[in-house]
């Protein structure tokens, strides 16, 4: 049997050691987060209501699921005296941890100065138009 060089013994020694450190890596491991849909945050990045009858809305999806997701974005004017618009977006093939930029044109009764642009998400996996 031949002789292992002396420079080398060092190294042996730590085999075990690290064997044991890969054992307790993967035991110790907690489980993988699971799959959430709801996990979406959305926020509106510019409301534009300069336009007499209606908002152009630009808005962000961030996808804070460990898969991808479609959503589906519901969007609303308002101003203090009530609803003034609604409408709804949809945004595909959003990437986890991705943040996706949609747009939509609200039409609008009113246009009053204190009108506010608001928005939310949910998942929308199922078909979503051309080429999903």
């Amino acid at each position: 049997m031949a002789r292992l060089p002396a420079r080398l013994a060092p190294l042996l020694a730590e085999i075990p050691v690290l064997a044991a450190v890969g054992v307790l890596a993967v035991v110790l491991t907690p489980a993988g987060t699971p799959v959430d849909p709801q996990r979406v945050t959305v926020r509106v990045a510019s409301c534009d209501l300069q336009n007499t009858g209606s908002a152009n809305v630009t808005y962000t999806v961030v996808n804070g699921d460990r898969v991808e997701h479609a959503y589906k974005v519901e969007l609303a004017v308002a101003a203090a005296g009530g609803p003034l618009g609604a409408g709804v977006g949809l945004v595909n093939r959003v990437a986890p941890g991705a943040t996706a930029t949609g747009r939509a044109l609200i039409v609008v009764r009113a246009n009053p100065p204190d009108a506010a642009c608001t928005v939310g998400a949910i998942t929308h996996d199922g078909h979503a138009g051309h080429g999903s």
